[in-house]
């Protein structure tokens, strides 16, 4: 109860400071009771995290995780008056810049707002996929392919992107300040999720730094000796660490951290602009709903898992990721996906978006989608149904089959299906065609257990789906993720079990989107459209709460000189061993013996032995 009031109450002071003496002004200059309380709850997250940063280093606020997992936050008598002093200051200022029309503005004032055309969006999204395409052929590449490969894209990229006139495909325009609080929340987030080092990070971030360690301070291609003679080449989804790894040596690791940071909050700055001109969001209040929503959305598994602990309490998961202890299934949310394995998911979605935004572009589909590849396979994978839904959508919809080869064997799909993609198989295949103990594709039984395909289905997003089949039963990208979302829980590969994780982000992206299009665009005046949205909002509370509290349960961990990141392993070399005690390790990021492999011997530089 008293924690309640000292976390929330601070939040309540500051609006009613912000608004304090405006009654008078009506009901419309206040906003709803839905507004009020969003902005109660962003001030006081505001002062929970102040007092976090200014009081906990001096014992005044303290932290502790309960027997439970729930994060217990204590403050003393000299925190609770920093609080209502600093909540009180937060108000005042808040008032004095006057940011209400930022929040929930009424009108559109031109002079206040950014213009960005959807050509120049799209152009600079490609940019950023294939920037590291770009390090990767000028670093790992023989110059005989490297340079006519980056002349290709140079010019591709001229003429379709630089040459060509913004068109008729519309703009979406923003307010300063609604941009102002985007970057301020994706920076936080990506911030939080441990990316440039300055919060505790996940487990999967010792496997992060260590490639990081090796692409900043080994010459490429990286190779580690073998102790029984040979070498071994890195290979792995390394495309998202390239570019910052190429500035660590420049600049040392810590650049690199950097650099990671900078282009984690630039990736989802775009995949954020993409969904606001994909949804035609035009009010700032739906802008920044709409980031909030990009963050929370996630499956509703602490429930879900209940539920089948009530079945089958023996088969529990041991952590709400998983829920069975027996079956690995599992699809990340989006706080997860960030927070874990951020390589795999920030292009993913992008492409996911491009894809939405062009359903019957089929002449960027090998374009965008093959760079991918090499940023996650298993998401790679995961698109493919996707691209050949529209394709055969296309096809018979124009009845042309010509015409519609034409367009699929266009200049850009040719350079990225002819030209990248066997570079990419080449580069990738001798981790995956190695013999590995374990990676093999399994088919799992649910019989006797259709209780945890049932509930996990229905947790995960089948609840969503529900809500949006109304809207969304006549549209192919729909019914193909939530097909592919049906069948990858009957799979098993890897360790892990990465096919059902990894896969899964485009299918589970696109029902996110749709989702946040659905509950943004609901009006709110009939009763049925509130209750929905009340409704819609409990869900998406629920399923981001357990993923939100491990974000903040970490985040609070702040070192600024990087001393709370997860960097046991240094490098790479010394997982790196066949003895049977860290196959999870050894096989998934490196290909053994590597000499006579096809890319050693005809597309690598020569030079790249350690």
């Amino acid at each position: 109860m008293y924690q309640f009031l000292y976390l929330f109450g601070p939040g309540a002071l500051t609006w009613l400071v912000k608004n304090a003496g405006r009654q008078e002004e009506g009901k419309e200059q206040n906003g709803s009771r839905f507004q009020s309380v969003l902005e109660i709850l962003v001030y006081a997250l505001v002062n929970a995290a102040a007092m976090v940063l200014l009081l906990k280093p001096g014992g005044r606020v303290q932290l502790a995780v309960l027997a439970n997992g729930m994060l217990d936050l204590q403050y003393g008598g000299t925190a609770l008056v920093v609080s209502v002093v600093f909540a009180v200051f937060l108000g005042i200022l808040i008032r004095t810049l006057d940011t209400r029309d930022a929040w929930f503005p009424k009108k559109k004032d031109n002079r206040s707002s950014v213009r960005i055309s959807y050509q120049t969006l799209k152009a600079v999204s490609v940019l950023y996929i294939y920037l590291n395409v770009v390090v990767f052929l000028a670093g790992w590449l023989r110059p005989v392919l490297a340079v006519p490969g980056i002349f290709l894209f140079g010019c591709i990229f001229y003429r379709n992107y630089v040459k060509k006139t913004s068109g008729a495909e519309g703009y979406i325009r923003i307010e300063k300040k609604i941009l102002v609080y985007a970057f301020a929340g994706i920076t936080a987030w990506c911030i939080a999720s441990g990316l440039g080092g300055f919060c505790m990070q996940a487990g999967d971030w010792h496997k992060h730094n260590a490639i990081l360690h090796d692409l900043s301070e080994r010459q490429w291609p990286v190779r580690y000796e073998q102790t029984e003679g040979g070498s071994t080449l890195l290979s792995y989804y390394i495309l998202f660490y390239l570019f910052p790894a190429l500035a660590g040596k420049l600049g040392g690791f810590r650049l690199a951290e950097f650099i990671l940071l900078v282009q984690g909050i630039v990736g989802i700055g775009l995949v954020y602009l993409h969904i606001c001109r994909f949804l035609k969001l035009e009010d700032g209040c739906r802008q920044l709903l709409a980031l909030v929503l990009l963050a929370a959305f996630g499956g509703l598994l602490l429930p879900g898992e209940k539920i089948y602990g009530l079945i089958r309490p023996e088969d529990v998961g041991f952590s709400y990721h998983w829920f069975s202890s027996s079956v690995q299934i599992q699809y990340s949310t989006n706080m997860i996906l960030l927070r874990w394995v951020f390589p795999q998911c920030i292009v993913p979605w992008i492409a996911t978006l491009l894809m939405l935004e062009d359903t019957d572009g089929i002449g960027d589909f090998a374009w965008i989608g093959v760079p991918v590849f090499l940023y996650s396979c298993f998401a790679f994978a995961g698109l493919l149904p996707f691209y050949l839904g529209l394709g055969v959508l296309s096809l018979w919809k124009g009845r042309d089959a010509a015409g519609w080869l034409k367009k699929m064997c266009s200049v850009q799909n040719l350079y990225a299906a002819g030209f990248l993609f066997p570079v990419f198989l080449a580069y990738i295949a001798g981790n995956v065609f190695q013999d590995k103990p374990s990676d093999t594709l399994e088919l799992i039984d649910y019989t006797g257990n259709w209780s945890l395909y049932i509930l996990f289905t229905l947790s995960n997003f089948l609840i969503w789906s529900a809500l949006l089949w109304k809207k969304e039963r006549k549209n192919l990208m729909f019914l193909i993720a939530n097909t592919v979302l049906l069948i990858l829980p009957f799979f098993r590969y890897g360790s892990g079990n990465d096919l059902c994780m990894r896969a899964s982000i485009p299918a589970l992206f696109v029902i996110a989107v749709l989702f946040a299009g659905m509950l943004l665009g609901l009006p709110r005046r009939g009763r049925k459209e509130r209750q929905k949205i009340r409704a819609c909002t409990a869900g998406v509370c629920a399923a981001a709460w357990p993923s939100a509290e491990e974000l903040f349960e970490n985040a609070v961990h702040i070192s600024w000189d990087g001393s709370s990141r997860a960097d046991d392993w240094g490098t790479l070399a010394g997982q790196l061993v066949r003895d049977g005690t860290n196959n999870a390790v050894a096989y998934n990021y490196a290909a053994y013996d590597c000499e006579d492999s096809f890319f050693i011997r005809y597309m690598a530089k020569g030079a790249g032995k350690q």
